[in-house]
């Protein structure tokens, strides 16, 4: 399935980074350090 660009996206990316939930930001933190029980994700 080929999704085209919408550049209205990258404005809603954004906002949602800036207003990201406690529990959001807590899971982040968890995968770039690597701490989900041994599971592996790249960010």
């Amino acid at each position: 399935m080929i999704i085209k660009y919408n550049p209205k996206l990258k404005e809603l990316a954004r906002q949602l980074r800036n207003n990201a939930t406690k529990a959001e930001v807590a899971l982040w933190q968890k995968l770039k350090r690597n701490q989900m029980h041994g599971l592996y994700f790249s960010v």
